[in-house]
């Protein structure tokens, strides 16, 4: 093999890892604003790459679902005790 060649394998490489670094930052990053745990989600982000990225864009937002309990157990529209008072679309489905 000439030295060209193991130049340009070291940077493809080199690249290859600089691309699962971000993703796993990006994952991570968007995992935990969504209120779930960024560290498995940074693992994910170096091995699976942008297939992670995508997956926890996909993630329910915890923090969200919280705030909109909150909002309805104020004003009256759930009960706190039973969260089983969330209003149904009709055919049995919780609305939250």
């Amino acid at each position: 093999m000439s030295l060209k060649k193991l130049d340009q394998i070291t940077v493809e490489i080199l690249l290859l890892i600089l691309l699962a670094v971000v993703c796993a930052s990006f994952s991570s990053n968007v995992a935990h604003s969504k209120g779930h745990v960024a560290a498995p989600w940074f693992l994910g982000g170096l091995l699976f790459g942008p297939l992670a990225l995508i997956a926890a864009v996909g993630l329910p937002d915890l923090k969200l679902r919280r705030y909109l309990r909150l909002l309805a157990e104020h004003q009256g529209a759930v009960g706190k005790e039973n969260p089983d008072d969330a209003p149904s679309d009709g055919e049995g489905l919780r609305l939250w």
